[in-house]
């Protein structure tokens, strides 16, 4: 799988980078917002993993600029929220901005593991 991971913090983008190169995706990184927002335009990915709290442009800005893009090309690419923010109604603030789900920190490659499942499993449903 192809995954833009956006986060601002160099040492949780290290260990993500890693984590997810353990499970055999190819990454592009983003430092914040605006960065994963060019890279959304410039590439195709299979899921974003999107930091929260980033400078410039936080996540949930980010997530509305791209569910913009996608309005024109009606496609949907995966975004999930990667956050210390997990009470009921941050969660709920997070899909409202169209994020479809969220992995709390610090992260571990078992919950990678889980979401990549997930989101290969709807890629390939999709496929048939």
């Amino acid at each position: 799988m192809k995954v833009l991971l956006a986060d601002d913090n160099p040492i949780n983008r290290e260990i993500a980078a890693y984590f997810l190169e353990e499970l055999n995706c190819e990454v592009c990184l983003a430092v914040d917002g605006v960065q994963a927002v060019d890279a959304y335009a410039k590439n195709v990915f299979d899921l974003i993993l999107m930091d929260i709290e980033m400078p410039n442009q936080n996540g949930i800005e980010a997530t509305a600029k791209i569910r913009e893009k996608e309005t024109d090309t009606g496609k949907h690419t995966p975004i999930i929220a990667l956050t210390a923010y997990t009470m009921d109604h941050e969660v709920r603030r997070f899909k409202e901005a169209g994020m479809d789900g969220h992995i709390s920190k610090p992260l571990s490659i078992e919950k990678l593991r889980e979401v990549l499942a997930i989101c290969s499993s709807k890629k390939t449903q999709e496929k048939v």
